[in-house]
């Protein structure tokens, strides 16, 4: 049995994660990628980064971005989180004919407040694991869905920077992956502009008469690190 992968996919394997500027693969495009925090919730970077002092979550400060989403249809079931602290989890199911989809989104919203631009250092640091099931055999099932991202976007919307860390669709064998990644952008953070540092993981499973699905997406622990490189 043999599960169709992209070339996304093809550099997990390799122990390298595909970085992508604009554009994504396959089901890693630009879901995920509309945040909102509260006010209350709000981080600034005017301190410690003015002294050219690190700063890093959820360590100094718990993450602001815990967003989570989730349909189904007919047989299908979902379940999303995602936590202050660090954990997200996806996860989707399909018997019979029916749909899920669930994802998350976990990170920090920052305003900088800072008198010039700053130049950063931002290394996301995830632990996940993620698994997907589909019966090989039944060639009328629509393709499932599976991926995870990170990336770097403006409050005006641009997306700076993004690597895809898995984008996987498949309706045919399982397939399974525990491990690390370690992906880091060097990034110019400009006065009075707002920046999201961001996971998001997605899963889409369909089911059919003759057959059903899974797919989930678990981040087991994730720690960023921003570190200026242009302060005194």
């Amino acid at each position: 049995m043999t599960v169709r992968l992209d070339r996304c996919m093809t550099q997990i394997f390799l122990g390298t994660a595909l970085a992508i500027p604009l554009v994504g693969c396959g089901g890693a495009g630009s879901f995920g990628e509309k945040v909102s925090v509260a006010p209350e919730k709000k981080v600034t970077l005017e301190s410690p980064f003015a002294q050219g002092q690190p700063m890093y979550f959820p360590k100094d400060r718990p993450f602001n971005v815990t967003d989570a989403q989730r349909t189904s249809s007919g047989g299908g079931s979902a379940e999303s989180w995602a936590k202050e602290a660090g954990t997200a989890l996806c996860k989707a199911s399909a018997d019979s004919p029916g749909k899920a989809t669930a994802e998350f989104q976990i990170g920090q919203v920052l305003d900088t407040r800072s008198a010039k631009p700053v130049d950063v250092t931002a290394v996301f640091d995830l632990d996940y694991q993620y698994s997907v099931k589909s019966d090989p055999n039944d060639v009328t099932k629509p393709e499932d869905t599976l991926a995870l991202k990170v990336y770097i976007s403006d409050s005006n919307r641009h997306v700076l920077k993004r690597t895809v860390l898995t984008d996987l669709q498949s309706a045919s064998a399982p397939e399974n992956f525990t491990g690390r990644q370690k992906p880091s952008f060097d990034v110019t953070l400009e006065p009075g502009v707002a920046y999201h540092f961001v996971v998001a993981g997605l899963v889409e499973v369909t089911g059919t008469e003759k057959s059903g699905a899974s797919a989930g997406i678990e981040i087991r622990s994730f720690e960023l690190e921003l570190l200026p490189r242009n302060t005194p």
